[in-house]
């Protein structure tokens, strides 16, 4: 029987132990699975980028502010620049104390910066008003309300109170002295602000969006809102506005072509409508954001003109009776005033919370001329050719 020689260690004996790595590997797995796992519960509660708004400018958080809505329409200018056809007015008082000033049909934003006394003199006047204790919403029309509104607001802890009125005549003292305050302060502002510069304000919060969700959110789609949930798109809505549009058009004593309509114009339309359920509030929207969502959706357009109208009723006849009887809105139905629209977005919604409720109403239009939209405006569409 042959007798095993004792094994002789030494110095490089071969005992088995765990590596620095092996011991480590556990622990990286397991942290790479947990951030993985909140990543994917983060992306999930996060809506799909084609239905978040796009922004296009540094975020800001609002002081105070006074606004003139009105339907959108801009061309197509020298170098990417904007012509205004119809763009409301705006005075934004940020909290930083920076003021920003956009006069009426125009695209020149100028601004001026004040001191924390001269910040805290303005929201002390405007409250001094009492504009705050107005309802939020004042109209003539019960069923149905475009953007076409006067709006003052004012920041109140981490909300905003918005007090919006649709018709001029229905302001009262209170409202037009806070509004005389506010445009008042536009002789100051006198530095222009570049266009790639001029902020954009959330309507729904007072401060700016640094929480972990819209970090994410960022990081998977930068100058992406993430806060707009809870609603659910109404393709039966769509349809119908789109045949009363079509058939406004077409009617004898105006004599136009319907308009083509886009699939990914419509993913343009929803990533404005979406938030604005959401927030439960219309709002008007820049020329660069509605082109931004339009490029982002569709690709590299041609385009010669672009326009937005949004409204918010009961139902969608109410909402286009509503655009009807606004001159702003009915020019972009009929693609009057230079704008020679060719291509609609539609997208309609109605919150979770209250399907039976109000419905928003968002369309997005273009004019691509006579070279063709380019981009993949009618992909997935048989109304048109690229």
């Amino acid at each position: 029987m042959a007798t095993k020689k004792p094994v002789k260690r030494t110095g490089k004996t071969k005992l088995k132990k765990k590596s620095w790595f092996s011991g480590r590997r556990v622990i990286v797995i397991i942290a790479v699975v947990v951030v993985g796992s909140i990543a994917v519960l983060t992306f999930a509660a996060i809506p799909p980028a084609a239905v978040n708004p796009i922004t296009t400018g540094p975020q800001e958080a609002l002081s105070v502010g006074f606004e003139h809505d009105q339907a959108l329409a801009v061309g197509k200018g020298a170098n990417g620049t904007f012509i205004p056809i119809s763009v409301g007015q705006s005075v934004h008082l940020a909290q930083d104390g920076k003021l920003y000033c956009n006069p009426e049909n125009s695209t020149n934003v100028t601004e001026v910066q004040l001191t924390a006394a001269q910040l805290n003199s303005v929201r002390s006047q405007i409250l001094a008003t009492k504009v705050d204790t107005l309802p939020d919403d004042t109209s003539t029309n019960t069923q149905a309300r475009v953007d076409n509104y006067d709006s003052v607001s004012i920041s109140k802890g981490n909300s905003i109170k918005h007090t919006r009125v649709y018709n001029t005549q229905l302001e009262t003292p209170e409202f037009k002295k806070a509004e005389n305050i506010l445009l008042s302060l536009c002789a100051q502002a006198t530095q222009p602000v570049p266009a790639a510069q001029q902020p954009e304000f959330n309507s729904s919060v007072s401060v700016k969006k640094n929480n972990i969700l819209s970090k994410v959110a960022n990081m998977i789609t930068p100058k992406v809102y993430a806060d707009a949930s809870g609603y659910t798109e109404v393709p039966p809505d769509e349809l119908q506005i789109q045949d009363l549009i079509n058939s406004y058009r077409t009617q004898p004593s105006i004599h136009l072509p319907k308009y083509l309509r886009s699939p990914c114009m419509d993913r343009a339309a929803a990533s404005w409508g979406a938030m604005e359920v959401a927030a439960g509030k219309i709002s008007e929207p820049t020329g660069a954001n509605v082109l931004a969502r339009i490029q982002a959706n569709c690709g590299n357009v041609n385009w010669l003109t672009v326009g937005q109208n949004d409204g918010i009723g009961g139902n969608i006849g109410a909402i286009y009776n509503a655009y009807l009887n606004s001159p702003d809105h009915l020019a972009n139905i009929v693609g009057s005033g230079g704008r020679n629209y060719t291509v609609i977005g539609i997208a309609d919604f109605y919150p979770n919370s209250n399907p039976g409720g109000e419905r928003v109403d968002s369309e997005v239009f273009m004019d691509c001329g006579s070279t063709g939209c380019g981009g993949s405006v009618f992909a997935g569409s048989n109304q048109g050719s690229n």
